[in-house]
């Protein structure tokens, strides 16, 4: 009895020893919040509003950031109002700008010589990353593009609709400028048929000279990107351009509910999303200029059958079925 006992006191105490020689394993250290302060270059209007209250819906989804947004109110169609509006803003080497367009961006640079941009900027596919590229916007930047009117593209379905086309005018804002004469060069050796010509607009009075000079009545096609101009001046530019006949692509598919004759537009991401992953990355201490420029390639078709009446173009059946806006007839 007394061995008995003495050998279950023995493997207590051996159990006593193991316990306490155990050690508890530490407790992961919490990752770090991040702290940004962001300002948004918008309009103060209800639409300005809507976009800030989706942006904050995906920025509060991110886990662990803690940020403080400012807004910068400002007429974003005009470079003069976005300067005049940033001009009291101080410049911080930890602020994040967002900027809805490339010209508001190239103002940010203007006044914020440290913080990272993020920029949105509408174009050609084949201009991924333009942004990032171009001599007049230095780094550090990034952001992600709405694609739209691809020249191939657009040009091929004009051909499948009975348009002869020749020469093609592309109007540009003048940010873009510099890129797209290097682009057209591609353009014209790969597609050796056309003739293209970039057509840089600054303000409304360029762009009425640009349509009303001689060299460009022989223009069969226009295509026009989301530039400020363009999207201030569209109704007289689907009136002066319609009444001479032209063949007009334009960046938006409202502009083809309005009376235009088609748009290849990009089927949007989630931009704000997109913003969210970005700010989350600058965060972290990456370069603006190592994040990559995102987009999107997935286009939708947008026809106006009255428009293409007007000046003899039908399109295919198979092509007005594959489109995911068709006018039949104009709005009264």
């Amino acid at each position: 009895m007394r061995t008995l006992a003495s050998a279950i006191l023995a493997t207590l105490a051996s159990l006593l020893v193991l316990a306490g020689s155990t050690k508890t394993s530490p407790s992961p250290p919490e990752s770090p919040r991040h702290a940004v302060h962001l300002i948004r270059i918008d309009e103060a209007t209800p639409a300005g509003e809507r976009r800030r209250q989706r942006l904050v819906e995906r920025l509060d989804r991110v886990p662990r950031l803690d940020y403080v947004m400012s807004t910068v109110a400002a007429d974003i169609t005009s470079t003069d109002s976005v300067d005049a509006a940033l001009v009291c803003v101080p410049d911080r080497k930890e602020d994040i700008v967002l900027a809805g367009s490339g010209l508001m961006a190239l103002a940010a640079r203007r006044h914020f010589h440290h913080a990272s941009i993020l920029f949105a900027s509408q174009h050609d596919p084949w201009e991924i990353g333009i942004m990032q590229k171009s001599p007049v916007m230095p780094q550090p930047i990034t952001g992600f593009t709405f694609d739209a009117n691809p020249v191939p593209q657009v040009l091929s379905i004009l051909a499948r609709s009975g348009a002869h086309v020749r020469r093609v005018g592309i109007v540009v804002d003048d940010i873009l400028g510099p890129a797209w004469l290097q682009r057209v060069e591609a353009l014209r050796h790969a597609l050796p048929e056309y003739r293209f010509d970039v057509f840089r607009i600054v303000d409304d009075d360029e762009l009425a000279r640009c349509f009303a000079a001689p060299e460009t009545n022989d223009v069969d096609a226009w295509i026009l990107y989301g530039t400020p101009t363009v999207f201030r001046r569209i109704d007289w530019i689907r009136a002066e351009l319609e009444r001479r006949g032209k063949i007009v692509v334009y960046p938006r598919r409202t502009d083809v509910e309005a009376g235009g004759l088609m748009s290849y537009e990009t089927r949007e991401p989630d931009p704000y999303g997109i913003w969210a992953r970005q700010i989350v990355l600058l965060s972290e201490g990456v370069p603006a200029s190592e994040i990559p420029v995102e987009h999107t390639s997935s286009f939708e078709l947008a026809i106006n059958l009255d428009a293409a009446a007007r000046i003899g173009l039908r399109f295919p059946p198979k092509l007005v079925k594959s489109a995911s806006l068709v006018v039949y007839e104009r709005r009264p």
